[in-house]
């Protein structure tokens, strides 16, 4: 890597600090707002104000305790933009591509930061989540957990979260009246109203603490790329109403807000009863996909229990695809780090473990007689590792050449060359895009393993290689239609609000 200086950027960033200072905060604070909310010919307009970086700067001038609270100062839009240009440059003193190990690794980074801001709502998460866990046992403990937590049920908190989202998509609003659930009064109390307000704001005089909490610390170079923590409480609230942040930044809150709030009370506890929830939900949307596979289970009684295994095995034609759910998210650290190895230590326990299955399972099913089973040895294989947050780590040529190659090493020396599965042949997709393939392949307009072998093809040419496998579905069909048993669950939530806002009114 190219030599980095975080006292370059500290000194760079000093003097951002000291022209915000010149100037009252809540003038600037406002100023950003407007700037973000303009209204704009097209998305990648809005995209183009960089609003990464615009609430970057709000959170400086909130968390500056040397920040000018009434300023001497007039702003005005030439000195805002001035200021928003500064902390643009700032980019040249924070780290470059070639001080990365890695340069993936510089693309990951930007791709947690900026990525959040470039898709709009995708109501696939809303009922995703529903699916998930508002049908669990009232007495189960993420049921009662989140109820102690928020003071809702899933599905309240889900269905409020609809009739929020209206607001902002469909009106273009910037703010939300305090009077705006009155339409649903009918079914929803003041208290669950309140409560939902309550759990995705902040007021004005809880900022600061709230991102101190988020680690308010020292200005080190890896902020300037960090995740805005405004997706923890993408609503500011005041006397009259709830003014959002940033549209998408309060989508991206919303739809993943359970397994966010879980993670954050007790992680292990969490997963430790996720982990089979979200294996249930990869089986049911292979199941939908009416492809042939084994489960874990059956894979143990013909293969027996001992050593590791693999949640599900898809005969595909000529191919078995293995397949392992790994419920996980990539931890604050792991998205801006510059070092492989803190990016590889993230992901031992998920990514790397599911390569050490599939393989170990693979050794297994070559060893044995498998007369009248329905998955036979085979020469092609393929390894899908589905996570629920995207990991940015494309495929196995990506991760062994920018993260793991040392652990895939040690995996490979274990096994014949005839018992590895290719690099090439292994990729890490999150949950929507393994949801849509498996429409794909019900549709019929694709098979798993062909997917696959098309992705494969693809990324071995810089000119068709794609940096997720979004890109891959979207290459292969530009209309993927919204799975059945998503839409399903999609109808019932809308006409729930539909007969609450009529019997309201």
């Amino acid at each position: 890597m190219k030599y980095f200086s975080e006292s370059d950027y500290y000194s760079a960033y000093k003097s951002i600090r000291n022209r915000f200072r010149k100037y009252n905060a809540i003038d600037v604070i406002n100023g950003c707002l407007q700037y973000l909310n303009a209204p704009a010919s097209s998305k990648f307009k809005k995209i183009e104000r960089h609003p990464w970086l615009v609430l970057l700067l709000i959170k400086w001038i909130i968390l500056d305790a040397g920040v000018n609270a009434k300023g001497t100062k007039k702003l005005d839009n030439k000195k805002l933009l001035e200021l928003l240009q500064m902390v643009y440059d700032l980019a040249n003193k924070a780290r470059l591509p070639n001080q990365f190990e890695h340069y993936r690794l510089f693309l990951r980074a930007i791709s947690y930061q900026q990525f959040i801001y470039q898709w709009d709502f995708s109501i696939l998460h809303l009922s995703r989540q529903s699916l998930l866990f508002a049908d669990l046992p009232d007495n189960h403990l993420i049921q009662t957990k989140f109820k102690e937590l928020t003071g809702l049920s899933i599905s309240t908190f889900l269905e409020l979260s609809l009739v929020t989202l209206v607001r902002f998509i469909s009106q273009k609003n910037q703010s939300l009246p305090i009077g705006w659930f009155r339409s649903v009064q009918s079914e929803y109390s003041k208290e669950e109203i309140d409560c939902f307000l309550e759990v995705m704001s902040v007021s004005v005089g809880e900022l600061e603490n709230r991102l101190k909490s988020k680690g308010g610390g020292l200005r080190r170079s890896s902020e300037y790329f960090e995740q805005t923590p405004f997706i923890e409480f993408p609503l500011i609230k005041t006397e009259k109403e709830f003014i959002c942040v940033y549209p998408n930044i309060l989508y991206r809150s919303i739809e993943h807000y359970i397994y966010d709030k879980l993670r954050q009370w007790d992680s292990n506890r969490f997963m430790d009863k996720f982990g089979k929830i979200f294996e249930n939900y990869v089986e049911n949307s292979l199941n939908y996909s009416r492809s042939v596979f084994v489960t874990e289970s059956d894979i143990q009684n013909i293969l027996g229990r001992s050593g590791n295994q693999i949640d599900f095995i898809v005969s595909d034609g000529e191919a078995n695809v293995f397949i392992d759910a790994k419920g996980v998210e990539m931890a604050s650290l792991g998205k801006v780090s510059h070092l492989s190895d803190v990016v590889k230590d993230k992901v031992k326990n998920s990514i790397i473990k599911a390569i050490e299955q599939a393989h170990d399972v693979l050794n297994k099913l070559n060893q044995s007689s498998l007369e009248g089973w329905k998955i036979a040895a085979t020469e092609s294989n393929y390894l899908i590792v589905v996570t629920f947050k995207e990991l940015y780590l494309g495929n196995g040529v990506n991760f062994y050449e920018s993260i793991a190659r040392d652990k895939i090493d040690e995996i490979y020396a274990k096994y014949s060359e005839e018992l590895r599965i290719e690099l090439e042949n292994m990729y890490f997709i999150e949950i929507e895009e393994f949801d849509l393939f498996c429409e794909l392949i019900r549709q019929g307009k694709i098979g798993l393993s062909e997917g696959i072998e098309r992705a494969r093809e693809a990324d071995k040419q810089a000119d068709t290689a794609k940096f997720d496998f979004t890109l891959h579905l979207a290459s292969w069909d530009s209309e993927t239609k919204i799975p059945d048993f998503l839409s399903i669950r999609n109808d019932q939530m809308f006409r729930k609000i539909e007969q609450a806002i009529l019997a309201s009114n």
